[in-house]
């Protein structure tokens, strides 16, 4: 047998590898790169030619000092590398491959590696529609939160393994702060970069507070590499070359017999606690021991809540909203309570949190449309529903069917639009609203002036009623500030021909003050406490004539009015 021509060896050699691969680098026993074939451009935003006498390290990203390690002792032995997941590095930003390694055949000492390509799956929302940070590139939380439960879903169904990693980098924000404004930037840019790359569909990854971040990914992707990789891009940013300590706790997501739904919901919340906690409340250290626990419990207050709906585990009671002018009910607002008589709030909190308080809302919705189509001489009633559900296209599209089948009970409704958290879709939750009082449904605002609820909400939603929060109500009488507040907002609504309505009216100075201010109606406990009856159109005729009765009522208005003057 004839001896093996070494070029003949090498050709065949470089063939094999480009079976599986994109580009083929060699390594000296230095490991430096002395042969560099293929797609160099797509892998690091290079050339081939310009890797020439680059070591590894210059290729590979932050965080890969466990497949370095596994390089290096594999070139050291002889043996060969199974492929392993990378992040390379490139100019503004990162690449997602695989990387396996062979001796070379006619160069002792050598190593050879072979790069692929990893291909990243599409995204549920648009690109168009993501929104980011825009120091980071990540996306927000609402962007997150939406493609990772599509992500969770479609790798539970594909039979994937898939986790959510949290990683808290405390010091992040200081030395980005510390740093010049085009370093800071730069620095924010590679991190965001960085943790992109690594996760489902190179683009489910988000920053959820300060120097707190959410990546959901594979399972060949590992969480501390993600930590390590943040910690070494900030000990190379760092003047000092001190760089900050990174923690990583990976969330498995198929070890559970829960819906893919139900996960993706119970995840979403474990992310915002972590995301909101301060001062260690929820930090890492504790989330490593009560992440699966909080699941489990998320899941279990998601059945209570759903048996409650489904088990009529709350009721409606209601209380008056008056004219100020005349203190003469013109309507009604249904709120919830449960079946001890206390307030929701902490259930209506949890479920808008989760994703599921579109269920309570089409049940509150239904429940006073019912009662309205069978009662006529029932007082018009105000309806809560949250700006979460109004932003689901499924709720939206249900919300008008249910208005479509109470074509009289439905201009005797008022939906008060309630919001925890900022709207994260102005220009759909517009639509939306358009819609309903197309249906000759009133909209109120609730709670202006709290919380994320602010004047953008009044130019870009269009709105029939303004409710003034509580809280500027509550010292109206001696704080000059809140008095110049809710003057501002009676005037600009008054502009924008919205009716003002004050809540937590409990005492004649404030609704004597409120009158001076514009203010047009009031609700409170000196109109009215909540009450399980509803309250009755006065000197309704039950003759089934909802327009003479109502007709009747504003005779009875203006009576008192004059009376009064």
């Amino acid at each position: 047998m004839p001896p093996a021509d070494p070029k003949r060896e090498r050709a065949r050699f470089v063939a094999t590898a480009f079976a599986r691969a994109d580009l083929l680098l060699e390594l000296d026993q230095q490991g430096r790169i002395v042969y560099a074939l293929g797609a160099a451009s797509w892998a690091v935003g290079r050339g081939a030619d310009e890797l020439i006498g680059k070591k590894l390290d210059d290729v590979l990203a932050p965080g890969t000092a466990k497949v370095r390690d596994a390089i290096r002792t594999a070139a050291q032995h002889g043996r060969r590398l199974k492929p392993e997941r990378v992040l390379l590095r490139r100019a503004g930003g990162f690449t997602r491959a695989s990387i396996a390694g062979f001796p070379v055949p006619d160069a002792p000492g050598n190593f050879a590696l072979s790069i692929a390509h990893e291909e990243e799956e599409p995204m549920a929302t648009p690109a168009n529609e993501i929104r980011r940070s825009p120091e980071t590139g990540m996306r927000d939380g609402a962007s997150f939160a939406g493609d990772a439960t599509a992500a969770i879903k479609a790798a539970r169904d594909r039979g994937d393994d898939v986790k959510l990693t949290l990683v808290e980098a405390p010091g992040v924000t200081a030395l980005k702060n510390s740093m010049p404004d085009g370093a800071a930037t730069e620095f924010m840019q590679q991190v965001g970069a960085f943790l992109k790359a690594g996760s489902v569909g190179g683009d489910t990854a988000a920053q959820v507070g300060d120097d707190k971040f959410s990546v959901l990914h594979g399972a060949g992707v590992d969480g501390n590499v993600l930590a390590a990789g943040i910690a070494e891009l900030a000990k190379a940013h760092d003047p000092k070359g001190k760089g900050v300590a990174a923690k990583a706790y990976a969330m498995k997501l198929d070890d559970t017999d829960m819906s893919g739904p139900d996960v993706a919901r119970a995840v979403a919340y474990a992310v915002s606690r972590f995301a909101e906690a301060q001062d260690g409340a929820f930090s890492l250290d504790s989330l490593s021991t009560s992440i699966e626990e909080l699941v489990a419990k998320t899941v279990k207050d998601v059945a209570q809540f759903r048996g409650a709906l489904a088990g009529k585990g709350f009721s409606l009671v209601y209380q008056p909203i008056v004219d100020l002018a005349t203190e003469q009910p013109l309507y009604q607002e249904a709120l919830t309570r449960l079946q001890d008589g206390s307030s929701p709030f902490r259930m209506v909190t949890f479920a808008e949190e989760i994703g599921v308080i579109a269920e309570l809302d089409q049940s509150v919705v239904t429940q006073v449309l019912t009662m309205l189509d069978k009662d006529p001489a029932v007082l018009d009633v105000t309806a809560n529903v949250s700006a979460r559900s109004l932003q689901s296209v499924a709720f939206a599209n249900e919300l008008e069917k249910l208005l479509g089948r109470f074509p009289d009970a439905r201009q005797r409704l008022l939906i008060e639009v309630t919001e925890s958290k900022r709207i994260s879709n102005f220009e759909f939750t517009a639509k939306v609203l358009d819609r309903i009082r197309k249906l000759k449904v009133r909209v109120c605002l609730d709670d202006f002036g709290a919380g994320a609820t602010t004047f953008e909400y009044l130019r870009l939603l269009p709105f029939d009623v303004v409710k003034i929060d509580g809280s500027y109500i509550k010292d109206l009488g001696e704080n000059l500030r809140d008095r110049a507040f809710v003057r501002a907002i009676a005037e600009l609504s008054k502009e924008l021909g919205l009716v003002t309505v004050a809540e937590w009216v409990e005492s004649r100075k404030q609704a004597d003050v409120l009158k001076t201010l514009g203010v047009q109606r009031g609700q409170g406990f000196l109109f009215g406490r909540a009450a399980e009856t509803p309250l009755r159109k006065p000197g309704f005729v039950d003759s089934g004539n909802v327009a003479a009765a109502d007709a009747r009522l504003d005779k009875l208005r203006r009576q008192a009015t004059t009376k009064r003057r």
